[in-house]
C-alpha cells in the first residue's frame, strides 16, 4: 500500500466522520424541533380538555334549567333550545379534545422516533471520531439530554407498537 492510497483512505475516513457529525447535528435539531411541536400539541390538548369540561358543565346546567317545572311554554321552548345548543357545543368540544389528543400522541411518537434516530447518529459520529483518533464530538450528557421522556415513549408504544424501533 503506497502513501497516496493511505492518504486517500485517511481522507475518506475523515470525510465519513464529518458527514456523520453533520447528520447527527441535523438529527439533533430535528429532535429539538419535534419536541417543541409536541409541547405546542400538549398545550392545545390541555386547552381542549378544559374547554370540554366547561362545555359539559354548561350543558348539564342547561339540561337542568330545561327540566325545571313551572315554566311558561315559551320559556320551556327557549330553555330546551338552549339545552340542545349547549349539548351540541359539548359534543363539538369532546370531538375537538379527542382530535387534539390524537395530534399529541402523534407528536410524542415523532419526538420519540427522532430522538432515537438522533441518539443513534450521535453514537455513530462518536464511534467514527474514535476510530479517527479524534475526541468524540458528543458527550454522554449530550446524548442523554436527547433521550425521549417517559410520556413520549409511552405514547409511542401505545399507538403504534414500534417498540423495536425505540429500543
Amino acid at each position: 500500500m503506497n502513501t497516496s492510497e493511505t492518504a486517500r483512505h485517511i481522507e475518506e475516513a475523515r470525510q465519513e466522520a464529518e458527514d456523520a457529525l453533520r447528520a447527527a447535528e441535523a438529527a439533533r435539531r430535528a429532535a429539538g424541533a419535534a419536541r417543541r411541536i409536541s409541547l405546542v400539541a400538549w398545550r392545545a390538548a390541555a386547552a381542549a380538555r378544559q374547554q370540554q369540561v366547561a362545555e359539559e358543565r354548561t350543558a348539564a346546567d342547561a339540561r337542568e334549567a330545561a327540566r325545571q317545572p313551572g315554566q311558561t311554554p315559551a320559556a320551556a321552548k327557549k330553555s330546551l333550545a338552549a339545552a340542545l345548543a349547549a349539548d351540541k357545543k359539548r359534543q363539538q368540544a369532546t370531538e375537538k379534545a379527542a382530535t387534539e389528543e390524537r395530534k399529541l400522541r402523534a407528536a410524542e411518537e415523532r419526538v420519540a422516533l427522532t430522538a432515537k434516530r438522533a441518539e443513534d447518529a450521535m453514537r455513530e459520529a462518536n464511534t467514527l471520531a474514535t476510530q479517527e483518533k479524534v475526541r468524540p464530538p458528543f458527550t454522554q450528557k449530550d446524548i442523554d439530554r436527547l433521550k425521549p421522556k417517559r410520556r413520549e415513549l409511552a405514547s409511542a408504544h401505545e399507538e403504534t407498537g414500534r417498540e423495536a424501533e425505540l429500543e
